[in-house]
């Protein structure tokens, strides 16, 4: 086991507003704010992990708790077997950080001076070191731009410098906190592609935050989604679709409907205007293939669509369900 969080809570003292600045300024009220509340939660070696929530979920804090920088108000986080706390310089040297707004670079120097700090900084012997910038330049393809000042990088190079300069110390996780962020659609790609490969190849454990729900589904294999603190759902992308449905939405284009000799008129999502018959159905319980048949043999059908639940709409059902009060932990 590489992290393990064990009921583990974090409060935050927040000054109320008060009636004037002198009134604040002699007479602060604080309130308690519950950032993350009684989470739970293990991460073996060689998992990608994607982590993801609203704003204020608790996502950052969360991180900040893995990787020592908070301190939780209840329970106990675990690195490596042993509180986080204990021997923080040898677990620091065992995992890494990248955050999507915050440089570990040097913004004049080329990429290669501050890999060569982090070399001193992390106590990497010159012979890992240079298996390591070689095997990493591969991965990230930026040998190209080592002896390039870092202020003269796009966004996305500068982020894979930020990867590579992560990975140079060999750790056994890696924590990505928005790291598209800014990124464009081509060198977001291409970075992710990225994440991937060093998992494949290093077998580094990656857990990720996001808001872009793409990104966790081309990365991560389990999902852990976060609602005001608490786990609101922990498991693999399919679970969800087992739980809330594997939802598809058929759309048939169809002149001179008629509802009157309509099979499907039971399904609560059906809908025709101008022209689309727009239905949404579960594949778990309906066959698809049978939907289609009915249609074509029925009506005139000039076109068809279909198109399945992206992880975005059903991570909006599972917050649905969350307001009904269901929470789902799998495995």
């Amino acid at each position: 086991m590489i992290v393990e969080l064990d009921h583990v809570k974090k409060e935050y003292k927040v000054p109320c507003k008060g009636k004037s600045i002198l009134h604040d300024l002699f007479l602060t009220k604080y309130k308690k704010v519950l950032a993350v509340d009684d989470v739970s939660l293990k991460i073996d070696k060689g998992e990608t992990v994607g982590y993801i929530g609203l704003n204020g979920a608790g996502k950052s804090t969360t991180i900040k708790m893995m990787t020592g920088i908070l301190n939780p108000t209840e329970g106990e986080v675990r690195m490596f077997g042993s509180p986080i706390q204990r021997d923080r310089i040898q677990k620091n040297k065992r995992f890494s950080v990248v955050f999507g707004q915050r440089s570990n670079l040097w913004y004049d120097l080329p990429v290669i001076d501050s890999y060569k700090y982090i070399e001193i900084l992390y106590d990497v012997s010159k012979e890992r070191f240079q298996a390591n910038l070689h095997h990493i330049s591969e991965i990230l393809e930026i040998s190209d731009l080592l002896n390039t000042p870092v202020r003269k990088l796009s966004l996305g190079q500068k982020m894979k410098c930020e990867l590579g300069g992560a990975l140079l110390f060999d750790p056994e996780i890696l924590f990505l906190d928005e790291p598209t962020l800014g990124l464009d659609i081509f060198a977001k790609d291409n970075f992710l592609k990225c994440i991937k490969n060093v998992n494949a190849e290093l077998n580094t454990t990656i857990f990720l935050t996001s808001h872009n729900m793409e990104d966790i589904e081309q990365v991560c294999n389990r999902i852990i989604v976060l609602d005001k603190g608490k786990i609101l759902f922990d498991g693999a992308i399919n679970e969800i679709k087992r739980i809330v449905g594997d939802n598809h939405i058929l759309r048939f284009y169809i002149e001179n409907y008629d509802n009157n000799n309509d099979i499907f008129m039971m399904y609560h999502n059906q809908e025709y205007k101008d022209g689309v018959l727009e239905l949404r159905i579960d594949k778990n319980t309906l066959n698809i293939a049978d939907v289609v048949n009915f249609y074509f043999s029925n009506y005139t059908v000039k076109d068809i669509n279909i198109e399945n639940n992206g992880l975005e709409q059903l991570i909006m059902e599972l917050y649905g369900d969350w307001k009904n009060e269901k929470v789902y932990s799998v495995g």
